[in-house]
C-alpha cells in the first residue's frame, strides 16, 4: 500500500482536461477559503457555473478567498462577481450544518455539484466540539455525512429537472467527498470495533492509544460514507470520493516541524491536487457507485474495505451514523434518509 501511495505521488499524471460546461448550474464547495477547496473552486469557476457558493467557517476569510478566486486566470471571463457567494458553514456544529442545508433548500432552485472538501487533522490533540464529538470525527465524517444527507433532496430534485440546454451533454448532479490515499494504510484500533464504533472513536482513552491513525481512520470512514451515500442516491446522483494526494495546505499546520519539512519535499501544490477533485466533481464515475478517484481515474480501495471485517464495519458505522443524523438533523434528515 505504501508503494502505491509513493508511486502515485511521484509519477501519477493529472493531465486530463477539466472542461465540462457548467453553464446554468449551481455549485457548492466547502472549505473553500484556502488550499484545495479554493483551488477546486477556481477550477470549477472557469467552467462558467450560474452560481458558485463558497461554504466557509469564517465569512471574512471567505470574502478574501472570493477576491482571490475572481482574480485568478480565466475566471473573470467565465463567471460574474455577483455569481460567487460566501455562505457560513462550520462542520464542528451540527446546528450550522442544518442551517446551511435549510438555506440551500430555501434559496437554490437547483444544485448540480457539491464538493465536500472541508476537513481537519487534529494530530495529537484530543478535542471535542460543542456537540460533544471528537473534532476530527465530527468534521471529517459525522457532519460531512449529515450535510450530504440534507442536500440529497435538492440533488435529486435537480436530477429530475429538464435539461438546461437540450444540445448540452447529459450531466448528473454530483456529490464529491475529499478523501485521501492514507485510507489505504488505515486500520481500526483493537478497542474500536466492540460495541459502538462511533462511541469508541469518541473515547479519549482510545484516541490516546491510536492518535497517529485518527486522520487515516477518518478517511477510511469517508470511503464507507461514499459507498453508502451512493446506495442512498441511486442512479440519479453521482457520488464519489477523491484522493488529491499529499498536498501542501493548511491541513498540515499542526504537524511537527520535521513532518512539515518532509511534506514540503514530497507534496504537490494545492492547485495540482485540486485537479483531481474538480475532475471527479464533473466526470461521470457512476459505473462504480461511490467510486474512489485518484490521479484522475477510478482506483481500487484498500483490501480492508473489501474484507468481511471491513464490510461489517461499514454497515455498522452507517447504521450508527444514520441514527445520529436522525437525532441531530431532525425531520429533514429523516425525510432525506427515507426518500
Amino acid at each position: 500500500m505504501a508503494t502505491t501511495i509513493l508511486y502515485e505521488q511521484f509519477f501519477g499524471k493529472m493531465d486530463k482536461p477539466i472542461d465540462t460546461p457548467l453553464n446554468g448550474r449551481i455549485v457548492i464547495v466547502t472549505g473553500s477559503n484556502t488550499g484545495l477547496g479554493l483551488q477546486t473552486a477556481i477550477h470549477l469557476a472557469r467552467l462558467a457555473p450560474a452560481r458558485l457558493i463558497l461554504a466557509v467557517r469564517s465569512v471574512e476569510k471567505g470574502a478574501a478567498a472570493r477576491d482571490t478566486l475572481l482574480a485568478a486566470k480565466g475566471v473573470a471571463s467565465s463567471i460574474s462577481a455577483s455569481a460567487v457567494e460566501v455562505w457560513p458553514l462550520d462542520l464542528a456544529s451540527f446546528a450550522s450544518v442544518n442551517a446551511f442545508a435549510a438555506r440551500a433548500e430555501a434559496e437554490l432552485p437547483r444544485l448540480d455539484i457539491v464538493v465536500e472538501n472541508a476537513g481537519v487533522n487534529s494530530w495529537k490533540q484530543f478535542g471535542r466540539t460543542a456537540d460533544g464529538w471528537e473534532t476530527t470525527l465530527q468534521v471529517n465524517d459525522l457532519a460531512t455525512g449529515l450535510l450530504a444527507v440534507l442536500l440529497f433532496p435538492l440533488l435529486r430534485k435537480t436530477a429530475a429537472l429538464p435539461p438546461i440546454d437540450p444540445s448540452a451533454p447529459t450531466f448528473k448532479p454530483h456529490l464529491t467527498l475529499t478523501g485521501s490515499e492514507v485510507h489505504l494504510v488505515a486500520k481500526f484500533h483493537e478497542g474500536t470495533l466492540p460495541g459502538s464504533i462511533l462511541d469508541n472513536l469518541n473515547d479519549e482513552t482510545i484516541f490516546q492509544q491510536c492518535w497517529s491513525d485518527r486522520y487515516n481512520t477518518s478517511k477510511l470512514l469517508n470511503i464507507f460514507l461514499s459507498r453508502k451515500l451512493a446506495e442512498l442516491a441511486g442512479d440519479k446522483v453521482v457520488v464519489n470520493v477523491v484522493n488529491p494526494g499529499l498536498c501542501e495546505t493548511e491541513l498540515g499546520r499542526d504537524l511537527p516541524r520535521i513532518m512539515v519539512m518532509i511534506m514540503r519535499w514530497l507534496a504537490r501544490t494545492a492547485e495540482q491536487g485540486a485537479r483531481n477533485i474538480a475532475w471527479a466533481a464533473t466526470e461521470d464515475t457512476s459505473a462504480e457507485p461511490g467510486a474512489y478517484v485518484s490521479v484522475q481515474a477510478v482506483k481500487p480501495t484498500s483490501p480492508f474495505t473489501h474484507s468481511n471485517e471491513g464490510k461489517e464495519a461499514e454497515a455498522k458505522v452507517w447504521e450508527e451514523m444514520v441514527a445520529l443524523w436522525k437525532k441531530v438533523g431532525g425531520e429533514e434528515a429523516k425525510r432525506a434518509l427515507r426518500e
